[in-house]
């Protein structure tokens, strides 16, 4: 074939990305075996071919750089063709880490082969870009770490740049936690002044141990905080604060809190708490617990009493006035005043009128008092007659609601009696004319009326000038 020259035609798509094209021939010095030495059957020259080429790049993202077990994030996968001609077929597909749980992906991928998720696009041309976004959840008792993922994309037009076809995606995940919360009460009802304990138990469920715990209670209007079990690390106010360095997982921590209740009305009081720590927690639902409890009606009922007039005598009238008063702080219901008026003495009237009587004891009744109102009542009584010392009035307060103080239920008022006596003097003479020398007698008659012995008993008489004293003599009759 020396001096002949042969003519080689090839079709372009049938060349599959070389970067060139190279053409060999045979000469006489050349080794008739073209597969066993290509350098000396290859020409030094070759021709440069205008093959199709197509520049496709992929960049990977993540919306969250720290995640934690129960988190979803996104990853977004950016596809751009730089050219300079088309791209046809191309492939991506990206290689989930076991970490994470695939949800959803948009555009949807064209074939899934756990962990291999695949799209392929029948063409790009020179300029487009492409994205997709995975929608992925981090997979429960994951360890703390880094989760690595990758995507790379190809094509079947020649790409003369392949190190942008490739890209990973690092994520941390974070220690994480579930911590738990839960509230009771020593009792579930109480009244004003009574004192009761509340229980917080704050556990770890996992998966990590919780550092730098912080325990809070908000304690609510109504009650006053006494002391706790472990002391609290801090308060402001009525809301007292826990710092717990850590706790482990399946660890248990408690807290006692005791409080007294105040002069609050009926009602229910909500205690509410709440844990967190540095870490993330999985399950935020449990981290607040809240306990209800009862305030039952209850009323401090007082009642005093007093007298109009101290000392006074017997066949007398005095006025005795009861004040009852609900200190609260709730309403009292059917209260109902008792008066035992001594013996001493005899009922004429009362404002307003008794609901009724026993013998010498009266009633009267209010079907409701509300807190810090009173209600007055006036009693008139006579002092019998031949008696004289104290005398002694009680009175009680009660009503069917719960008493926070049965102190100041009852009152009593003691009166003098001052010993009486109702001296009478009448005076007669022997004669209603005289003459000068003639006797005359005076008659004085002293007479005590009552209701006690007269003591110390003068008497006393002024005679008339013109007149001389004979004798005088003293008869008891």
């Amino acid at each position: 074939m020396e001096g002949n020259n042969i003519d080689v035609y090839v079709r372009l798509g049938n060349i599959s990305n070389p970067v060139y094209a190279y053409f060999t021939w045979a000469t006489d010095n050349a080794d008739p075996n073209f597969d066993s030495s290509p350098n000396i059957d290859r020409s030094n020259a070759y021709h440069n071919t205008d093959l199709s080429k197509a520049d496709i790049s992929i960049n990977k993202s993540d919306n969250i750089d720290l995640v934690y077990p129960g988190n979803s994030f996104v990853y977004t996968i950016n596809i751009i063709n730089h050219g300079p001609h088309d791209a046809s077929n191309v492939n991506v597909t990206d290689v989930l880490p076991t970490e994470v749980t695939y949800l959803s992906a948009t555009p949807s991928p064209t074939h899934i082969n756990y962990p291999l998720y695949t799209w392929i696009f029948s063409s790009m041309a020179v300029g487009d870009k492409i994205n997709i976004t995975m929608n992925v959840v981090l997979n429960d008792n994951v360890s703390p770490g880094v989760i690595i993922n990758s995507v790379y994309a190809y094509n079947d037009t020649y790409d003369p740049l392949l190190g942008n076809n490739v890209d990973i995606e690092h994520t941390t995940v974070g220690i994480s936690s579930d911590l738990g919360i839960k509230k009771s009460d020593s009792t579930d009802f109480v009244y004003p002044g009574d004192s009761f304990t509340y229980k917080l138990q704050v556990t770890n469920f996992g998966p990590h141990d919780a550092a730098d715990v912080v325990v809070k209670d908000i304690l609510p209007v109504g009650v006053i905080f006494n002391s706790s079990v472990p002391p609290s690390s801090s308060n402001s106010g009525s809301i007292f604060f826990w710092n717990i360095s850590s706790i482990s997982v399946g660890e248990t921590i408690e807290i006692l809190v005791n409080v007294t209740t105040d002069n609050v009305k009926s009602g229910t009081i909500i205690n509410f708490a709440e844990v967190s720590s540095s870490g993330a927690d999985l399950v935020p639902e449990n981290n607040v617990a809240s306990e209800n409890t009862s305030i039952g009606n209850a009323v401090d009922i007082e009642i005093s009493k007093s007298d109009n007039i101290d000392p006074t005598y017997p066949e007398q009238t005095i006025t005795y006035t009861l004040n009852v008063t609900n200190n609260g702080p709730g309403t009292a219901l059917n209260v109902n005043v008792t008066d035992i008026l001594p013996k001493e003495v005899s009922f004429v009237n009362s404002t307003p009128a008794p609901s009724g009587n026993n013998g010498s004891v009266y009633y009267w009744n209010f079907a409701s008092l509300l807190a810090g109102d009173s209600e007055v009542i006036l009693i008139e009584v006579s002092i019998d007659s031949l008696i004289e010392g104290n005398i002694t009035n009680v009175a009680e307060a009660v009503s069917d609601t719960y008493e926070l103080s049965s102190e100041n239920n009852v009152a009593s008022e003691s009166t003098t009696i001052k010993h009486a006596a109702d001296l009478s003097i009448a005076k007669s003479g022997s004669a209603d004319q005289l003459f000068k020398g003639d006797n005359l007698t005076y008659f004085i008659n002293v007479t005590n009326n009552g209701p006690n012995t007269a003591e110390n008993v003068v008497i006393a008489d002024l005679l008339p000038s013109e007149i001389t004293l004979v004798n005088l003599s003293l008869i008891h009759i």
